[in-house]
């Protein structure tokens, strides 16, 4: 059934009964015949854009609808009716009452008439306008936090970096100042410090100075043992010093093999050690 347009043209019409069920649901319902004029949309509809029944009847989504959006509203449509195919949960930008911008999510299926030819579409919009948002602040949070988690990182690295410095004092020696406890993880550490150290500057002694460690057990104990074992696999002959009679006690009582470590009482000492060895020693500057 059909009825003439305010322009004259024809309208299909919508039969009470229909119309009176889809005021009463809650979704957003819009009928478009094929030339995707407006033939119903129900309360929700007009609740969600601020407009009423007879503003909407009979019009096209470019009548009202910013150019962007309404082209946007016109192609979905079109590819349901031209296909004859339904579409179903589409998101898409809505217009809300007051110009506000929303979201929805679009279900569209093909309007056949008796014979089953296409002669327009039915549609319904659920608003997902809060879901977006949250989506969005979501999201925007994920980068905030992602952003701390590198910086993070970043910090981490340059702590570690400053945590294990590797100093070359001299021509192929360098000194490595340990401070604070010496468990697996830091051993590690320790290792590749000393090892891309030795590497860089070429060094043949690496005097390991251990005045900041406070105590040891049997693990740290191993673990220093594991850095000073895999400086010697690269040549580097390692110095231990600045050991507290407390950590020596505990090497002794720990059973630590003596024979793989160098020692010496202080920097000064190792350092002369190792020049020593290399042929040199410390001169007093003159005056």
């Amino acid at each position: 059934m059909t009825r003439p347009s305010k322009d004259g043209s024809p309208l299909l019409e919508v039969p009470r009964e229909t119309a009176a069920i889809l005021d009463a649901i809650p979704l957003q319902v819009y009928i478009k015949q094929r030339d995707h004029r407006y033939v119903f949309v129900n309360r929700a509809y007009c609740e969600a854009v601020g407009m009423e029944l007879a503003q909407l009847v009979g019009r096209r989504d470019e009548d009202f609808f910013p150019p962007d959006l309404a082209a946007a509203f016109h192609d979905a449509d079109e590819a349901v009716m031209a296909s004859g195919t339904p579409v179903r949960g589409v998101e898409m930008e809505a217009l809300r009452e007051g110009g506000k911008v929303g979201y929805q999510s679009e279900h569209n299926v093909p309007w056949r008439d008796a014979e089953g030819n296409v002669i327009g579409l039915v549609g319904a919009a659920i608003d997902i306008t809060a879901r977006k948002k949250a989506e969005r602040a979501l999201g925007e949070r994920e980068t905030e936090l992602r952003v701390m988690f590198e910086r993070q990182n970043e910090l981490l690295e340059t702590i570690r970096a400053l945590w294990t410095p590797v100093l070359p004092i001299h021509a192929g020696i360098l000194v490595l100042p340990i401070v604070g406890a010496v468990d697996a993880p830091r051993s590690a550490q320790l290792a590749s410090a000393l090892l891309e150290g030795a590497r860089q500057h070429g060094a043949e002694f690496a005097i390991l100075d251990v005045t900041g460690v406070p105590s040891l057990d049997a693990a740290a104990a191993g673990h220093l043992i594991d850095v000073v074992r895999a400086a010697q696999l690269l040549g580097v002959h390692c110095i231990l010093v600045g050991l507290s009679a407390r950590v020596a006690q505990a090497l002794v009582e720990l059973d630590v093999r003596l024979d793989e470590l160098c020692t010496q009482s202080n920097l000064r000492a190792g350092v002369e050690l190792a020049l020593a060895k290399q042929g040199r020693k410390i001169t007093a500057p003159r005056r």
